[in-house]
């Protein structure tokens, strides 16, 4: 649980978190196993649900908490299979993308006035 505003996409709903692994099962469980708790609702909390993917780094991005190029940078992390697309990933999270678009905008704004 990520109290508000320390929760990445700002809210004050209770977050559960999975492994990122792509095997994040247990052997012998399936997504609906019974005794999944993250597979689906079974009724006793009405209103639980599995996040959509991308469902926070959306919620995330409309409340200002990410730019596009960080969610960009989130998806690129994702799906990157190699130490170099990992390293780029994450320097578009922190922002070196969005900097270097921002001096771009300056430097053109500067020519055009």
């Amino acid at each position: 649980f990520f109290p508000h505003p320390l929760s990445p996409p700002s809210l004050w709903d209770p977050e559960g978190s999975v492994s990122p692994s792509r095997t994040p099962f247990p052997s012998g469980h399936s997504r609906h196993s019974p005794c999944c708790p993250w597979g689906r609702p079974s009724g006793r909390l009405p209103g639980l649900r599995p996040a959509e993917p991308g469902e926070f780094t959306l919620r995330a991005f409309r409340r200002g908490k990410l730019d596009l190029t960080a969610a960009e940078g989130l998806r690129d992390l994702i799906g990157a299979e190699t130490e170099a697309q990992r390293r780029q990933a994450l320097r578009q999270m922190e922002g070196e993308l969005c900097r270097l678009y921002q001096s771009w905008s300056q430097s053109l704004t500067q020519v055009g006035a």
